[in-house]
């Protein structure tokens, strides 16, 4: 059994106080103790997560780790999110999710109240900005990383950039596991980058789908016009979109909506029309591959 001794100096929290490991009695086991420093705070909200370091008891190595701290209600599901880890996403840490360190429960000197925290391997910050402003390649790698998420039985069901980190080498990591829940994923073929949107009717996975629509991994296959819809394979021109919404939008005049609509094909032009171009770009050819 561990003891983790948990010192918070920062700007916003300053506390000390001890949690205890939750794991299998061995009788033949030696007591430890981990000490956690930290100055710094990653986030706060259902959870309290910091940035720090653990150091064993006489023990001179130091790993970058952080701790997630929750309190009540939030014991359970941290729990759980911690056997999440330890089974499932087992073959996972080191690669496609951090590495693992332990659980420790306790009661809390502040509150008074049940007290549960995680510790985990520190990966990098989150990507805070919405994919779209990240280079493809890291796109493309979290893409990969979620669909090994589901190959392995689970659904992450909170896919954002908060909740995907990436270190200086762009290596990514996939975080928060707080609303994951087991999956038979029916997603079995391959996502070829930029490849046009197949339509979400019928598409075998709604969370691989969203994601590589979100990031744009696939191109948009809808193009929205007038609060209308259209499969851009349908698209002639400008009159497409104006001969079906003239129909029911006749507050304005057909020279104008042509007006708008030659804007909005110009628009996803200008956007896509790189994607559909031949490339001797290696790097591109080396991402195109999503598995």
């Amino acid at each position: 059994m561990s003891k983790l001794f948990i010192h918070v100096n920062c700007p916003q929290a300053e506390f000390e106080y001890v949690l205890t490991s939750i794991e299998p009695a061995d009788p033949g086991a030696q007591p430890t103790s981990l000490h956690f420093t930290s100055d710094t705070l990653l986030h706060r909200g259902n959870s309290e997560v910091y940035r720090g370091q653990l150091k064993g008891e006489g023990d001179e190595m130091v790993q970058d780790v952080v701790c997630k701290l929750v309190e009540r209600d939030g014991v359970l599901s941290l729990k759980s999110e911690a056997d999440l880890y330890e089974t499932t996403l087992k073959p996972l840490q080191g690669t496609d999710v951090p590495e693992f360190i332990g659980f420790f429960y306790g009661i809390s000197p502040l509150s008074e109240r049940p007290t549960a925290c995680m510790l985990l391997q520190y990966c990098g910050n989150d990507l805070q900005e919405d994919f779209t402003e990240h280079p493809i390649e890291l796109r493309v790698k979290a893409m990969n990383a979620l669909l090994r998420l589901h190959q392995f039985g689970v659904y992450h069901d909170d896919w954002s950039p908060h909740n995907v980190v990436a270190d200086e080498e762009g290596s990514v990591r996939v975080v928060d596991f707080n609303e994951a829940s087991m999956h038979t994923c029916e997603f079995k073929s391959r996502i070829r980058l930029y490849e046009l949107a197949p339509p979400d009717a019928g598409f075998p996975c709604p969370e691989i789908h969203e994601a590589a629509l979100g990031m744009e991994i696939y191109t948009p296959s809808v193009i929205g016009f007038m609060g209308f819809g259209f499969d851009v394979r349908k698209i002639k021109g400008p009159e497409t979109l104006v001969e079906y919404a003239s129909r029911y939008i006749t507050c304005r005049t057909k020279s104008d909506l042509y007006a708008e609509a030659v804007q909005v094909l110009k628009r996803y032009r200008d956007h896509y029309e790189h994607r559909f171009k031949p490339t001797n770009d290696k790097a591109v050819e080396e991402v195109a591959a999503v598995q």
